[in-house]
């Protein structure tokens, strides 16, 4: 590993930074340069054989998760979770409720501010 002084005039050691101890996208290449996506292609594709395979074997497994609900002898755990899946296909998923504040600003604009705004722009 090289040293690298920083802005301070002291001597880093490690390889990829910058003089002011900064991640160099060029020189450390686990980085990606600001802009630049890491899967740019977007998440791989399942291929449709598998949404086949799973959409053939969705009602024998619903009917197993149904017989662990009513199976008095399984686990309590097993029987908990199988029964919120048969709730969850019977009646969807349910609504989780969101703690949000949300604030804004308004601001009166002129028509002479709004002819600066589209100046800038062209």
């Amino acid at each position: 590993m090289g040293d690298v002084t920083d802005i301070d005039g002291k001597r880093k050691r490690g390889r990829g930074f910058t003089a002011g101890n900064q991640p160099d996208p060029a020189r450390n290449p686990g980085r990606f340069r600001p802009g630049q996506s890491g899967n740019p292609g977007g998440r791989a594709k399942l291929p449709a054989e598998f949404h086949a395979l799973a959409k053939a074997a969705a009602p024998e497994a619903l009917e197993l998760a149904v017989r662990f609900v009513r199976d008095e002898t399984a686990d309590p755990k097993l029987r908990l979770e199988a029964a919120k899946v048969v709730m969850a296909r019977a009646h969807g998923q349910p609504t989780q409720q969101v703690d949000a504040a949300v604030t804004t600003t308004q601001r009166t604009v002129t028509v002479a501010e709004l002819m600066a705004m589209a100046d800038e722009g062209e």
